[in-house]
């Protein structure tokens, strides 16, 4: 991989460091609301799915340097032009519009219970619209479904599974994960239509 890719993929890390500061109400705005629709009252709590929660990070990040080895330049620029606008949108968002989610008490004391406690005693309970789970997701979903033909139901399987880790854990309400959804497809779309059009590659670079 080019140095050229190393720097853009290193800055993508940097630009998803601001997520801390606002994840910890450092925003615009000193009040938040709660998003909540009817639905949500009847999902539960299953610590099991913090399973698919944890690894998607493993997911985006390993999907990065696959990117980063394996898309023609028009290709990477348009994953990066993706990556970079999602969390500039979000982040705004959570700036401005500061939204968060009452968890709810998790009484399993398994490896599960006590993994989920883990996230939620280092995740605050802010930034919950848009899902930025599900947001990375879709992007890195996206590009796999250019890259790699004939599994498309395997990237919609993922997001799928991801999207309802973020309810299923207690972090998001249902609102968020479908903004978050919304969110990256349009990007994604945006970016063909942006940065002009290209093919992809399978073989190292």
């Amino acid at each position: 991989m080019s140095r050229y890719r190393w720097k853009w993929l290193l800055t993508l890390v940097i630009v998803n460091l601001l997520y801390i500061p606002l994840n910890r109400r450092i925003g615009f705005s000193d009040s938040g609301i709660e998003l909540m629709i009817g639905w949500d009252k009847l999902m539960p709590v299953w610590p099991v799915w913090v399973v698919p929660y944890f690894l998607s990070i493993l997911y985006w990040y390993g999907s990065g340097w696959v990117f980063g080895r394996g898309l023609v330049e028009i290709e990477f620029r348009r994953y990066v032009f993706s990556m970079v606008m999602v969390m500039l949108v979000s982040f705004c968002l959570y700036a401005l519009w500061p939204t968060y989610v009452e968890r709810p008490v998790v009484e399993e004391s398994g490896v599960f219970g006590t993994w989920l406690k883990w996230v939620y005693s280092h995740d605050n309970n802010y930034n919950a619209f848009p899902s930025s789970h599900v947001y990375f997701t879709v992007v890195t979903s996206y590009f796999w479904w250019k890259l790699v033909k004939g599994k498309g139901w395997l990237w919609v399987l993922i997001v799928g599974v991801v999207a309802a880790s973020t309810v299923l854990t207690g972090q998001h309400h249902l609102l968020d994960p479908v903004a978050g959804l919304l969110l990256g497809l349009s990007v994604c779309l945006m970016s063909s239509k942006i940065i002009g059009r290209g093919g992809y590659e399978s073989v190292n670079r």
